[in-house]
């Protein structure tokens, strides 16, 4: 996910895509975590935790690219048809159980 990009993303892939990649990227990244970075994250018992830091990573890159894609559309309608778009990709990930990216989304949004 890269804000750079602008709105190509919307005009080349469908949300049900998106929401795939999305879900294939998260599961990648969630399968590297073992369960002792994970409890020595949460117990704050150690700062070198790079898996779980790179799924926050992508959690916010996320949410940043849904804001920047919409804030890049200057044309109200088409702002609009952005912002639609973002709620189908976020519609798609809630039908695979993706809530993560669903959540991260409906940030963007808010």
């Amino acid at each position: 996910i890269n804000a750079e990009y602008g709105r190509s993303s919307m005009n080349l892939f469908s949300p049900v895509e998106v929401a795939q990649q999305l879900t294939l990227i998260e599961h990648s990244l969630l399968s590297s975590v073992s369960e002792v970075e994970f409890l020595n994250c949460i117990k704050k018992t150690s700062n070198n935790c790079p898996n779980v830091d790179a799924i926050i990573s992508l959690s916010n890159k996320t949410t940043r690219w849904v804001i920047a894609e919409i804030v890049s559309v200057s044309d109200k309608m088409a702002r609009a048809s952005c912002i639609s778009w973002f709620i189908d990709v976020g519609k798609e990930c809630l039908k695979i159980n993706n809530y993560n990216s669903l959540c991260n989304i409906y940030s963007g949004l808010a």
